[in-house]
């Protein structure tokens, strides 16, 4: 907790400073988004250091508005730092009785600090994909070139 902490203080330190000495840093990030099946309760990216590198992964947290039906099916797409066409898909088999979803994207790099990133939740009705019940949009902001 106590790095987390130190992490957050120098993070705001650094855009204090920036603005300090006259960089234009804005800090206005993406509002939660509502759809007909979920609603953003947290979201952000989640920071490592693996082998010298600092990589990272997108977090997303969903609170369930409505039920979900048994043999449900969630496909996560992650935008693609290094490349935009090529996003970064994760399947998801929900369980009915969970009331919040929270998904983690594989760790990555390549993001651009104070950069929106797109993270999309496709609802289908099972696991042959053929009936979409519902997408969810969020966009995350980054504070960090990673």
């Amino acid at each position: 907790m106590k790095a987390k902490v130190n992490f957050i203080k120098s993070i705001l330190f650094c855009f204090f400073f920036a603005n300090f000495i006259g960089l234009n840093v804005t800090m206005a990030t993406p509002s939660a988004t509502i759809s007909d099946y979920f609603e953003t309760t947290g979201g952000g990216f989640l920071t490592e250091v693996k082998d010298g590198i600092l990589v990272v992964k997108y977090s997303l947290a969903l609170k369930k508005l409505k039920e979900i039906p048994a043999d449900a099916f969630i496909e996560v797409e992650f935008q693609n730092p290094k490349d935009k066409s090529k996003p970064i898909l994760i399947k998801y088999k929900p369980n009915p009785a969970d009331q919040e979803l929270n998904f983690e994207s594989p760790s990555m790099n390549g993001f651009k600090a104070y950069k929106n990133y797109k993270i999309i939740v496709r609802l289908y009705e099972n696991d042959s994909k053929i009936r979409l019940l519902g997408t969810h949009e969020q966009s995350i902001q980054s504070i960090l070139n990673a």
